[in-house]
């Protein structure tokens, strides 16, 4: 979008960090260069959601495609050129974009995946539609209650019995030496090793605001 991006990942590894990491450094790096220019480029840490694959990962798709359209920037889904809309619909071969589980997902119905993928997202235009991510759990979980109970059990081990607890408190916990020095790696624009070597260093004042 104009001041933001949305991308839907599945990785089989706890990496979505260093993923995000790579991507928002190298195109800052990408605009500094172009642009001749200096500093940061994106406003704080990414948000990520975990999203509940058979009941939401559809819908969210479908908003996100949309997004474009709602915000009056195009007048058909596919004229947005940077969506991955005209690739789901058109089924044609994109080396970042993976298109299977979508096509799944939607294709329960007898016909072609792609077909049924339109008809799907363009059903829903001139309707009001309900953002999926207004349905969010604690800030980073969207999915049925089912679902967000499997999660909070993986992530407290304990039964999830108490009534009205605190969705920011169900995830607190201690972070880690590596979570700190990635986030503050990350909104500072800094590497790690150059914040080891400030820690090790005898200077009083953070040369990075």
């Amino acid at each position: 979008m104009s001041n933001h991006y949305h991308l839907i990942l599945e990785t089989p590894e706890a990496n979505l960090s260093k993923a995000m990491h790579y991507i928002n450094g190298s195109y800052t790096t990408y605009i500094n260069v172009k642009r001749k220019r200096s500093g940061h480029l994106f406003q704080g840490r990414y948000k990520s959601i975990l999203v509940d694959t058979d009941n939401y990962l559809l819908e969210l798709s479908r908003y996100i495609h949309l997004n474009p359209l709602r915000a009056g920037m195009v007048q058909k889904p596919e004229d947005y050129q940077y969506s991955s809309y005209r690739a789901y619909i058109k089924n044609r071969k994109d080396k970042l974009l993976s298109r299977e589980l979508i096509y799944v997902l939607v294709s329960r119905r007898n016909g072609d995946s792609s077909k049924q993928y339109q008809i799907f997202v363009e059903s829903v235009i001139g309707k009001e539609l309900d953002n999926p991510m207004e349905k969010v759990y604690g800030g980073m979980l969207l999915g049925g209650t089912r679902f967000i109970k499997g999660i909070l059990r993986r992530i407290k081990d304990d039964d999830f019995t108490r009534e009205d607890v605190s969705n920011k408190k169900a995830f607190r916990a201690s972070l880690k030496i590596e979570e700190v020095l990635e986030a503050v790696s990350s909104d500072c624009n800094v590497s790690r090793h150059d914040i080891i070597a400030y820690k090790s260093s005898k200077q009083k004042r953070w040369p990075y605001t």
